[in-house]
């Protein structure tokens, strides 16, 4: 479990924002949150964004949140480097941010995974 949520109720949008200030970073894949409920996955979304992370996993499933800016960086040839060679497997749960030394959620990621999981059947179907 981590820390980042509270499992008391919250009374108001500054002790919203003292929770946020003082507690850890919310995880890259939603399904490491403590309590999965809408208003904890408004919230990491939400302090994710506001960091210029647009991609959060969910599972298996990448969540994209439009910036309405330029993000330089996050489409570049060593961002795609980065996830070259992916198995194209993945567990649920498991953890992938940089938080945990992992690669952080990118569309990269399921266009590795994809591609990795097509050669697999591709070998296997010979």
């Amino acid at each position: 479990a981590n820390s980042w949520w509270t499992n008391h109720p919250i009374d108001s949008n500054k002790e919203l924002t003292n929770m946020l200030e003082s507690s850890n970073e919310p995880p890259g894949d939603l399904v490491d949150l403590t309590h999965l409920h809408e208003p904890a996955i408004v919230h990491a979304l939400q302090f994710r964004y506001e960091r210029d992370e647009i991609y959060t996993n969910t599972g298996s499933i990448l969540l994209a949140l439009n910036p309405f800016k330029q993000l330089n960086g996050l489409y570049t040839q060593g961002m795609m480097e980065l996830y070259w060679g992916e198995t194209g497997e993945k567990s649920v749960g498991n953890e992938r941010d940089d938080a945990e030394g992992g690669k952080p959620p990118h569309v990269y990621d399921v266009a590795a995974r994809a591609f990795g999981s097509m050669m697999r059947a591709l070998e296997e179907s010979r």
